[in-house]
């Protein structure tokens, strides 16, 4: 972002470009009383009356009017506010000019006429942190009301001032520099092979934060990539090593006497699978993004080296719930089916689903748990295909904030060890009974965190066919077929179909005696659904 509060611009600025597309446009019409942190508001200025003074602070009333293409219904012109700063860098404007309010403050309007705007907008040094951006009617030079010029003069694409033109990316690319090409000082655009990753998490204060550690042809040992943000959903959305990373300007400095890279606010990034022949799908928390032909070409030539590389193709640490084994660590990709707050901040339980049955001896929360697909939880857990992941700490945390039926990636989740005490011993055997908890500890180690995947993953839509052998959720199972095969799926792993199955036949089978009881609501609805196939 920019340290100047007003920036006057002219022809083809690359820094109102960025911010455009790390913004929300919200036009003049559909400005309301809400959060504009990430929004913008653009317009031409109308009217504008001599500068005053509030509250010993300069003041400069305007009204800016919707440019011709974004006009729609009413309401097409509002009143803006500009004090302080702001005012004493704008005094000299005029009609005609054009604006760009970058996180406005908006405060709800006096009753007036019926046609004036609900809402004014204000920019203000007490509140505000956005910029200003003005692109004259007439291209001659201007001082602040101070006697100064602005600090800096740039070019905007008049396509932003006439949104009907699309942007011709062709004509505007992004530099990119190698990553053995950065030296203390720069700000640049980078490509990178994700080597290693720590999940988005809260840092101090009130920034996420996630470390990357990025490596290409240049620099095969890699660099160290921290970015910082104050929305979660803004930071890399990575999966796996080897995603491919493209970040814009970011800053490059020495830390304890190593180069690293730091993105912060004002950087925006994408992420894209680093398969070979996968598709191009952007990953990436911000509305607008640039993406053109020779992003193409720079992520295929990074896909086809980093498929040489044995350190990028390292072996999965990824598992399923019917192959954990006791006290080994892995990433567990489940749809959550409920969860529990038990101490806010030091621990959250999530009952998830994988489409497998966990091993029974692992350990179970009593525990009201938060359901929103009341027939999803009941017909998991009436099989035994839910099982409980303790969290604790700084992730507990991110698992509260969590929506059951959401997809999760949960990364370096461990199979803790308890032994029960000596007078419980195993039914068959004899021996001392040992409960695996799945755990996620606290910290970051070893990438340890919560990712939180999207309905398009393609682990989310093998998870789905897992889970939901046909329609992929419990909307579909309406017309009963969907049920009774998940309950012969569920029920007796190697058979196809409840139509070849006897009553008997299933009651006999020795994975049902494992998972029905009697008074259980879903012993009913097997029989049912079974009479009703004409069993």
């Amino acid at each position: 972002s920019c340290s100047m509060s007003v920036v006057l611009t002219s022809d083809d600025d690359s820094v109102l470009k960025d911010a455009v597309e790390a913004n929300r446009l919200i036009k003049i019409c559909d400005v309301s009383v809400s959060d504009m942190t990430r929004s913008f508001v653009r317009g031409m200025v109308h009217i504008q009356w001599p500068q005053t003074t509030f509250r010993d602070s300069s003041q400069l009333k305007l009204v800016i009017k919707s440019l011709p293409d974004d006009s729609s219904g009413s309401s097409n012109q509002i009143v803006v506010f500009l004090r302080g700063k702001y005012a004493d860098d704008c005094v000299n404007i005029s009609t005609r000019d054009v604006l760009w309010l970058f996180h406005p403050h908006v405060n709800k309007a006096p009753k007036g006429r019926a046609d004036d705007h609900h809402c004014i907008l204000y920019m203000s040094d007490a509140f505000n942190t956005g910029v200003v951006y003005v692109l004259k009617a007439e291209k001659t030079s201007h001082t602040t009301g101070s006697g100064k010029r602005p600090a800096q003069t740039r070019d905007v694409d008049p396509s932003l001032v006439n949104p009907a033109k699309k942007r011709d990316t062709s004509a505007a690319q992004y530099q990119y520099k190698k990553l053995a090409e950065l030296t203390d000082g720069d700000t640049a655009n980078v490509y990178g092979v994700v080597k290693f990753f720590k999940p988005p998490h809260a840092c101090k204060g009130t920034d996420f934060t996630c470390l990357v550690n990025l490596v290409d042809p240049s620099l095969p040992s890699g660099l160290k990539c921290v970015m910082f943000s104050r929305e979660e959903k803004l930071l890399p959305r990575i999966r796996t090593t080897g995603d491919i990373i493209r970040i814009h300007r970011v800053k490059v400095q020495m830390y304890h006497g190593e180069l690293q890279i730091v993105a912060r606010t004002g950087s925006s990034c994408v992420v894209i699978d680093g398969k070979k022949g996968r598709a191009f799908d952007l990953r990436s928390g911000h509305i607008n993004v640039t993406f053109t032909d020779n992003d193409k070409k720079q992520i295929e030539s990074l896909r086809e080296w980093a498929a040489s590389q044995s350190d990028l193709v390292e072996e999965s640490r990824s598992s399923c719930l019917k192959d954990i084994e006791p006290a080994s660590y892995f990433d567990l990709t489940c749809q959550i089916v409920g969860l529990s707050v038990v101490t806010p901040g030091s621990c959250t339980i999530l009952r998830i689903c994988d489409g497998y049955e966990p091993p029974k001896n692992c350990k179970k929360a009593e525990v009201a748990m938060q359901i929103v697909d009341q027939q999803m939880a009941h017909i998991t857990e009436s099989c035994g295909y839910t099982a409980d992941v303790f969290v604790y700490d700084d992730h507990a945390m991110t698992a509260a904030k969590l929506i059951p039926k959401q997809f999760v990636c949960l990364y370096n989740c461990h199979a803790s060890v308890i032994n029960i005490a000596d007078g419980l011993r195993h039914e068959d055997d004899g021996h001392h009974q040992q409960l695996v908890e799945l755990s996620l500890h606290r910290g970051t180690s070893y990438g340890r965190g919560i990712g939180i995947l999207t309905e398009t993953d393609p682990e989310v839509i093998e998870l789905k066919k897992r889970i939901w052998p046909e329609g992929h959720s419990t909307e579909a199972m309406s017309d009963g077929t969907t049920e009774k095969r998940l309950i012969s799926r569920l029920l007796i792993p190697n058979s196809d179909s409840l139509q070849t199955s006897t009553i008997a036949d299933i009651l006999s089978h020795s994975d049902v005696c494992c998972f029905l009881h009697p008074k259980s609501e879903f012993f009913f609805l097997a029989i049912v659904v079974l009479i009703h196939s004409g069993s």
